[in-house]
């Protein structure tokens, strides 16, 4: 008795029965949610994980976005008439498009680290441990892309 009836009766006829699936039923779930109540701090270094992982995403973004940027000015570099001003081609916006999308990826990650955090509970989070570091870090990141875009796009930082 591996199949039903229903099932065997189908196979037999060579149709195919498909058994009805009933969309699970989700209820309004309250704003206080608490992410977990094991009181565990695998939790937090979870969501420091993704807080670094964030961090490489939008320092890879950031440092595409100067290559390609740089990639105009050696191409410039590279063609015969290099004596005349050098335009602001479609590599540049790209590079600086990327270096911004680096940047406000790493803004947003240290929101969402927040957000995070506020959720769980204080035996949840080791004690003693330094828990906005990584934030801190973060929040550099994103300032450091912001001087790197305004240095690229004026040509000067002042």
């Amino acid at each position: 008795m591996l199949f039903s009836k229903k099932i065997r009766r189908s196979l037999a006829k060579n149709t195919f029965f498909i058994p009805r699936c009933h969309p699970p039923q989700f209820s309004a779930l309250p704003e206080d949610i608490i992410m977990s109540n094991l009181n565990d701090p695998r939790v937090f270094f979870a969501a420091e994980r993704t807080l670094l992982a964030w961090t490489r995403t939008s320092l890879t973004l950031m440092a595409f976005g100067f290559v390609v940027e740089r990639f105009g000015l050696f191409v410039h570099m590279l063609l015969p008439q290099h004596n005349e001003p050098l335009q602001r081609g479609l590599s540049f916006w790209i590079g600086l498009s990327f270096i911004i999308l680096g940047s406000l990826s790493s803004a947003v990650a240290v929101l969402q680290y927040r957000k995070i955090l506020q959720t769980l509970k204080p035996s949840e989070i080791p004690t003693g441990y330094l828990v906005n570091l990584s934030a801190l870090t973060n929040l550099v990141v994103a300032t450091l892309g912001a001087a790197l875009t305004a240095y690229l796009f004026r040509g000067t930082l002042l």
